[in-house]
């Protein structure tokens, strides 16, 4: 299973619960990203998957294939610190992540988008 993980935010029409239309983001047959990848997206899902069914974030799906789970900013600079410790060849993806994120307001929340295929 191959596995994308990236970051999406509030109020755009990837709001499900708000009557928003997840078909609009679609490029082909999946979803458009709107910040870098993680470099090693199982790692992120395993750590968030465990944090969602424990009740600490609220989780919702897609489509079969995709879900995603609601965090704060906080979360996402937490789980970057679980990315540094991999090989060096995912630097540079994760240089670009990083940058990405810190242009994130602190006080809001956001989507870590889980994609299988």
């Amino acid at each position: 299973m191959e596995l994308d993980v990236w970051v999406d935010f509030d109020g755009n029409e990837m709001d499900t619960w708000k009557g928003g239309d997840w078909s609009k983001t679609m490029d082909g047959e999946y979803y458009k990203n709107r910040s870098p990848f993680f470099p090693n997206g199982h790692t992120v899902f395993y750590k968030v998957k465990a944090l969602a069914e424990a009740g600490k974030f609220h989780t919702e799906y897609i489509d079969e294939l995709t879900r995603f789970v609601i965090v704060p900013r906080s979360e996402i600079v937490k789980l970057l610190k679980i990315e540094e410790y991999q090989l060096d060849h995912i630097a540079e993806r994760l240089t670009e992540l990083k940058t990405f994120i810190e242009t994130l307001p602190e006080d809001k929340e956001y989507k870590l988008i889980f994609q299988e295929f």
